[in-house]
This record gives C-alpha cells, sequence and structure tokens, in this order.
C-alpha cells in the first residue's frame, strides 16, 4: 500500500472525530491525527484504542496495559522500557483524553490552527509529551502530510 494510500484511509477513519472533539476543545484536528498518526504509525500499531501512546501515571484510574517502549535519556541515548500505558473502551475516549491532556498541561496548543502548534508539545518546561528530541520536526512533518485531506 502507498504512502497517500495509507495516510488516506487513516483520515477516512478518524478525521470526523479529531474534528467534533476538537471542535469542542479548540484544538487543531490535523495536530490531532497528526499526534495520532505519529504514536500509532497512522493506526497500525496502537493497543487498548490509546491511538496516542497515552502512560498511566499514578493518577489514572482507567485500565492500563504493560507495554516496551523508546525513551531518550539525557545523554541522548534511547533505552528500551516497560512502561504502563492508558487502556479506552473505545476510540473516541482515547480522542477525548488526549484533548483534556491537552487543555490541561499544553494550553499553548490551544487555538492555534497552524502548523505552530505542534512545536507547543515540546515548548513547556514542566511537560514534554514525548523524550524525542526530534519530536516536534517528525510531528510537523506529518503535519503536513496530512493537511491537504483535511478542511
Amino acid at each position: 500500500m502507498s504512502v497517500q494510500m495509507v495516510v488516506e484511509k487513516y483520515i477516512s477513519t478518524y478525521r470526523d472525530i479529531a474534528q467534533s472533539i476538537g471542535r469542542i476543545f479548540n484544538i487543531c484536528p490535523i495536530f490531532i491525527l497528526s499526534v495520532a498518526a505519529l504514536e500509532s504509525g497512522y493506526g497500525k500499531k496502537f493497543k487498548g484504542n490509546n491511538l496516542f501512546g497515552i502512560k498511566a501515571g499514578k493518577s489514572w484510574k482507567g485500565e492500563k496495559r504493560a507495554s516496551s517502549t523508546k525513551e531518550y535519556i539525557k545523554d541522548g541515548r534511547v533505552i528500551c522500557i516497560i512502561d504502563f500505558f492508558r487502556v479506552y473502551p473505545t476510540i473516541e475516549e482515547s480522542f477525548l483524553d488526549f484533548c483534556k491532556l491537552i487543555e490541561k498541561l499544553y494550553p499553548q496548543c490551544i487555538g492555534k490552527f497552524n502548523i505552530s502548534v505542534c512545536s507547543g508539545l515540546i515548548n513547556n518546561k514542566k511537560w514534554n509529551y514525548s523524550t524525542s528530541p526530534k519530536y516536534s520536526e517528525l510531528l510537523e512533518s506529518v503535519y503536513r502530510k496530512i493537511q491537504p485531506y483535511v478542511r
């Protein structure tokens, strides 16, 4: 399957959810779809309806699942660890929880409807969405691929 076909299938599957939930939270649906695409391999690799790779920290009261994940550490090395990730009853719940997380921890992403929203996940002194030093760059690349399909 070509890259274009993968993107088109992904968009047709999740666009309506991203648009409706994004509207509620004033969050750009292209951004929502971009994070989910980056974290889930365009909807191909995810468990427990968690398209966003959201970890289940100590405050998480819902179901969780252990899974291996790669983390970047301060000296630039990548290590593989086992961590717990949130499990959702539905895909829609995953999108909703992601938007609640953005609203709470990354308010700089609210109301931005252009590619500059991507750097908001990294430009937060207290909470970085990813340990990858190239996350913002990767997210912007996905955003550019998705943008023509979402209006």
